[in-house]
């Protein structure tokens, strides 16, 4: 929207006939345009999946769909860069990889390469005093 907005602004800048008049009731359509059609996604679930797009699965079970990544036009070096931008060095550490329609990269790892949680280490600290009573009472 402000790359199209931009664009009415410089034409208004550089081509003289363009009045300020007709760029003004330019942006108002756009700015109508916009808010209906946040409007009727808000609303909608089928036209905000079509207008907004949704999901494209890149990894599922650790193994690469290389039919998705040629329809996206992914190659794999450019989904290696796009790891290593998030600190993931070696692809065999992911379980699942979405290319979300901004074009980002969602991605989780396999449970094995996951860090530790709190929740982790709760579990962890009660087995261990467990055990420990467990032996006590034995």
């Amino acid at each position: 929207m402000s790359i199209v907005i931009g664009s009415v602004i410089a034409n208004m800048a550089i081509d003289p006939s363009v009045t300020f008049r007709h760029s003004l009731i330019v942006f108002i359509a756009l700015v109508i345009t916009f808010y209906l059609l946040l409007l009727l996604t808000f609303k909608n679930r089928k036209i905000k999946k079509y207008l907004s797009g949704t999901p494209t699965i890149i990894m599922e079970k650790g193994k690469l769909n290389e039919e998705n990544m040629r329809r996206m036009k992914i190659t794999m070096a450019d989904l290696q860069q796009r790891f290593r931008e998030h600190s993931v060095f070696d692809i065999n550490e992911i379980e699942t990889a979405y290319l979300e329609p901004s074009g980002q990269l969602s991605y989780e790892k396999k449970k094995i390469h996951q860090p530790i949680t709190m929740a982790d280490l709760t579990k962890i600290s009660h087995s261990l005093v467990q055990t420990q009573n467990d032996k006590e009472n034995n």
